[in-house]
């Protein structure tokens, strides 16, 4: 009998306190979308980094994690992007 290659490979969510709680359900409530009101100021390297394990982490269908994200500083080549 082979061995599960996925075994362990999730780790069970463990509870979490009324103020983790609270803080999830403010960051949802107050959400907006800000697509036109970028800063020009770049985001800090670890900043980006967490952002992006975050994003790594989100759910997918079939838990297959399936992004790719592409990080472009040169406002050159954000402009020919965005046209």
């Amino acid at each position: 009998m082979q061995a599960d290659p996925f075994s362990g490979a999730l780790t069970p969510a463990s509870g979490f306190s009324d103020q983790e709680r609270a803080s999830v359900y403010r960051a949802i409530e107050t959400r907006r979308d800000v697509r036109d009101q970028f800063l020009p100021q770049p985001v800090p390297d670890d900043v980006l980094r967490r952002l992006l394990n975050a994003a790594h982490a989100a759910p997918s269908v079939g838990f297959m994690q399936p992004w790719n994200f592409i990080m472009v500083r040169e406002a050159a080549v954000r402009e020919a992007a965005w046209q």
